[in-house]
């Protein structure tokens, strides 16, 4: 590379070490060694996570195991026996524990992961761009600028791991077929579903993109036969590590269970029958407090007892995670990113676009079914949208300044 092209790349390293800097000038209260966040006191997640990790490092034994907890197979299977989490954060937090300040520490990798998530998104449009130049520092600045990326990295919660490790997914699938993209896929695949499980269904548009951007014209024949098996080796590479924890799991519960017996919580608490006060301006909870029973029998039956109502309040959950609840400044702001992200998305290369769309999709049924959360979409959505926002606008700008006469394509 030359050293114009190194430029940009050394103003994007300043730019991570800058957001670094104001994350922690923000976030120096709630970098702490406090299970209790600061900065979202409403995160009760995180002691279960704790719990789960102190177990791993051999400083907890639960009462219930008679103190026969010895060596790590022995503490992960008492951590992880009623098949509620994934292991992933658990693991990640156990990593800390024999410091001397083991949450502050976790805190603070954590921001410079949210940091470092930047670096790979420069890399990624540096990637589909085919060069370091300003369009490609504009994507990394908008990153480094998009707040809802870096809220949760003082909270010990999986969403900023997960955020940076979508991140390094999205920079191995931008490097094009061929070394070795299906495997590191499979395997960042992989462990996203191990920090949250609805990562799980990352498999289709990971697996449809890696499937539309074969190989080039001029490849080889053994290349092009390589890249096109690429969309099978990643799903089942990725399905291989997977079907551990799932028969773990499914052992543990006596049951199948895919990737955590939390499942049925969770569909139940998407139904509408519970709401919480500090909701109540939103979509869903104005909808679920006129139309959805407050106490209902069987709230398990809801579906079947009230299938329109449940839908409809999955319709207002959807919104409301893309910012349609219009309840000020910060929920108008989301609207029209998410507005201008599908917008822009029509002038992005069509592998990326079928992998935003499907991603959008995605996102959309999982807000359906589950928790009318914007920390859901925030995850699986934002990053992504504002690659796609800076490849569109990057493409509107072109065709603007081509000649009328000027062949397209």
């Amino acid at each position: 590379m030359s050293a114009r092209g190194h430029f940009p790349l050394l103003l994007c390293l300043l730019l991570c070490l800058a957001n670094l800097g104001g994350q922690w000038a923000v976030n120096r209260a709630a970098l702490n060694d406090s299970a209790e966040n600061l900065t979202s006191p409403s995160s009760t997640d995180t002691r279960d996570y704790l719990e789960r990790a102190r177990i791993l490092a051999g400083k907890d034994v639960p009462a219930a195991s008679n103190g026969s907890v010895r060596g790590f197979t022995s503490a992960f299977a008492t951590a992880f026996a009623d098949g509620y989490r994934t292991p992933g954060y658990p693991l990640f937090l156990a990593a800390f524990q024999g410091l001397p300040q083991p949450l502050k520490a976790a805190r603070v990798l954590q921001t410079t992961l949210s940091a470092l998530t930047i670096l790979a998104a420069f890399l990624a449009l540096r990637n589909a761009f085919r060069d370091s130049g300003w369009p490609t520092l504009a994507g990394a600045a908008g990153v480094a600028a998009w707040l809802p990326l870096h809220h949760y990295a003082p909270i010990l919660l999986a969403e900023t791991c997960s955020i940076f490790v979508f991140s390094l997914l999205l920079w191995v699938l931008s490097r094009g077929p061929g070394r070795g993209r299906a495997v590191l896929a499979a395997l960042l695949t992989a462990l996203l579903v191990f920090l949250k499980p609805n990562h799980f269904i990352l498999l289709l548009p990971v697996g449809v993109f890696l499937g539309m951007n074969g190989p080039s014209r001029g490849a080889r024949a053994e290349s092009k036969r390589g890249a096109r098996r690429e969309p099978a080796v990643f799903v089942l590479l990725a399905l291989a590590l997977i079907l551990p924890w799932s028969a773990f799991v499914s052992l543990k519960a006596g049951r199948p269970v895919l990737l955590t017996t939390a499942s049925d919580t969770n569909l139940m608490l998407g139904t509408g029958v519970m709401q919480e006060a500090k909701d109540a301006g939103t979509l869903p909870y104005r909808f679920a407090s006129r139309w959805i029973p407050e106490a209902a029998a069987a709230p398990e039956a809801i579906w079947k007892t009230h299938p329109l109502r449940t839908s409809l309040y999955g319709v207002t959950k959807v919104l409301h995670g893309f910012g349609f609840s219009l309840r000020g400044p910060r929920d108008l702001l989301l609207a029209f990113f998410t507005l201008a992200a599908l917008f822009f998305s029509a002038r992005v290369e069509r592998n990326w676009r079928i992998f935003f769309w499907i991603l959008l999709a995605v996102t959309a049924f999982q807000l359906f079914l589950y928790l009318p959360n914007q920390r859901l979409k925030t995850v699986l959505f934002d990053l992504p949208a504002l690659l796609i926002l800076t490849m569109g606008l990057r493409g509107f700008v072109k065709a603007s300044q081509r000649s009328p006469d000027e062949p397209r394509g």
